[in-house]
């Protein structure tokens, strides 16, 4: 059923076809070889392409799995230490049960080569990792299909993953009725006829969903692979750029429905069809406001998922970026952000509910993931964020006249980006960061608040949060709302930069609509009075008394 899901795709799927300008191969590959009786006799060593004869036009598998909650002890690795022996010769029996059922599925397909990310980057090798991970986007993109272990929470789980007969098993029955027709003999008065009850599984994306798609890593294996088959818990899985399939409906491939990225969040058709890779959507023509709105769906996710390895933050998300740097027109990408589309990408919120409670911290505002990435960047943050749309800091439109024609367009941001830039530290230009620089011009107001300013909770125009810090006018009304991204347990009395970057609207009620003033939440850098860095966001809905008599423009250094 695979090779067929396989064949018909190679033969049919022009979106699914490797564009391919020069033949690639990974550095490393997994050889595998038998004499026949693939169980008994599989045979597999580690080769270095081409120097190992292995040809240009080879085609490859990839693995995409768990590592598991151990990985150092379960995941077998190949070292410096290991190298020279892992390309003589791989012992089976120390490879976990996905990667030997990887390999044997291989040779059922008719391959020879697949690429294991444990085995074919040397695990100690610093510069090794970060050569291979600036090479993880053409390693998948090029892979004639990755097998996808989606049902095992580690190495021990497997891809042929043992199944409840009765939850998926057909039930045969036989139907007797009588016959009444008139040509019905007194000897058989009954017409029997077969049934077949077949499982009712739920959902296509309903069935993906498993321990692979909580890790971060695995995403862009997803999304960069022209075509993946997923070994689930109940049922094999097949995906590709242009259909879907399932184990339950044979070799019947159903095209998939693109759909565009909505330019409201209303209209967020991309956040509620989990079965559309977000890739996938890039195959249409779409405008450039339409692909960066791709690209904030994908942080989105992306940010959903966990890594082990929190410095990992930027680098498992580098093949992506490579793939929508093409689309960009090769926009400059600067740790997480893109320059073209800085401010918007500056609209990012936590996504937290309601009924969590502040996380206590030792040192607030805490420190980043990894300790070079700038506070203004999504990847600074821990945990799941969201992007706001236009309509919070371009939301208002205005009327305009052009050679005595009327017409109304968005107000552009109200903030100048002067410059943004970031200082890489490997050999991946969009892997990890040792710093990074933001320079705004606008509106700013500085307000002071404490704990003594909390309300919780509070839905207002930017977002529901656990806490709101109010500051209140001189006529004692709510003006400026203060979020921050990670919350303080009791916030001493400070005082914070607030920094426009547009103006949107919001519906307080139904039926009004009103202005708002939105922006960063700034602090001083300690010691350093001319850097900022963000701790949060603020809006100031209806009464804006506080933000017209003291606002000033400013040029702020954000780091």
């Amino acid at each position: 059923m695979i090779r067929q899901w396989i064949d018909c795709c190679e033969s049919k799927h022009e979106a699914c076809r490797i564009k391919e300008t020069e033949a690639f191969l990974p550095t490393r590959l997994i050889e595998v070889k038998s004499n026949g009786d693939i169980k008994n006799s599989m045979t597999a060593r580690l080769v270095e392409s081409p120097s190992d004869g292995v040809p240009k036009t080879s085609k490859y598998f990839t693995l995409s799995h768990c590592w598991g909650q151990n990985p150092s002890a379960s995941v077998p690795k190949t070292t410096l230490e290991n190298l020279s022996e892992m390309k003589d010769k791989i012992n089976l029996r120390e490879l976990t049960k996905t990667f030997q059922d990887a390999l044997i599925i291989t040779l059922e397909l008719g391959l020879q080569y697949i690429w294991i990310d444990s085995l074919c980057i040397i695990q100690n090798d610093v510069m090794d990792f970060e050569r291979e991970c600036a090479m993880m986007g053409l390693i998948y993109s090029r892979s004639h299909c990755t097998i996808s272990a989606s049902g095992s929470t580690d190495g021990q789980g497997g891809c042929f993953i043992e199944r409840d007969q009765l939850s998926i098993g057909r039930l045969s029955l036989t139907s007797q009725t009588w016959n009444t027709s008139k040509t019905a003999s007194s000897e058989n008065p009954l017409l029997s006829q077969a049934i077949t009850i077949s499982p009712l599984f739920p959902p296509w994306y309903i069935s993906l969903k498993g321990p692979l798609i909580t890790r971060g890593w695995t995403l862009q294996e997803r999304e960069l692979s022209p075509r993946v088959v997923h070994f689930t818990k109940n049922r094999l899985l097949w995906e590709c750029r242009a259909c879907n399939a399932s184990e339950n409906t044979g070799t019947t491939m159903h095209p998939k429905v693109h759909e565009r990225p909505a330019v409201s969040r209303d209209e967020d058709i991309l956040s509620t069809r989990p079965e559309l890779r977000l890739l996938d959507t890039i195959i249409l023509p779409l405008g450039k406001e339409e692909l960066y709105q791709v690209w904030y769906r994908t942080v989105e996710q992306y940010s959903n998922r966990a890594l082990s390895v929190s410095t990992d933050k930027l680098p498992a998300l580098s093949g992506i970026v490579g793939a929508f740097s093409e689309s960009f027109d090769h926009d400059t990408y600067v740790a997480g952000l893109w320059k073209r589309d800085a401010i918007r990408g500056l609209c990012w919120f936590p996504v937290r509910p309601l009924n969590q409670e502040s996380q206590k911290v030792k040192h607030w505002p805490p420190p980043p993931t990894d300790s070079g990435i700038p506070s203004w960047s999504w990847a600074s943050q821990h945990g799941t964020v969201g992007h706001y749309f236009h309509d919070w800091f371009a939301g208002v439109w205005e009327k305009q006249v052009t050679n005595g024609v009327e017409s109304w367009a968005r107000v552009a941001s109200v903030v100048e980006l002067i410059d943004i830039s970031t200082t890489g530290v490997s050999q991946d230009r969009f892997g990890r960061v040792a710093s990074g620089s933001l320079i705004l011009q606008g509106w700013a107001v500085e307000i002071t608040v404490s704990e003594a300013n909390v309300k919780m909770p509070e839905k207002s125009a930017t977002h529901v949060n656990p806490k709101v810090y109010i500051k209140y006018s001189a006529n004692q009304r709510p003006s400026a709302h203060l979020y921050f991204d990670s919350d303080p347990v009791n916030l001493t009395k400070q005082t914070f930069l607030c920094l426009q970057l547009g103006t949107g609207t919001t519906r307080p009620r139904q039926d009004t609509v009103s202005k708002t003033i939105n922006g960063l939440a700034l602090m001083h850098i300690e010691g350093n009075d001319n850097l900022f860095r963000r701790v949060g966001m603020f809006d100031i809905v209806r009464d804006d008394t506080l933000w017209v008599e003291n606002r000033c423009k400013k040029t702020v250094h954000i780091v």
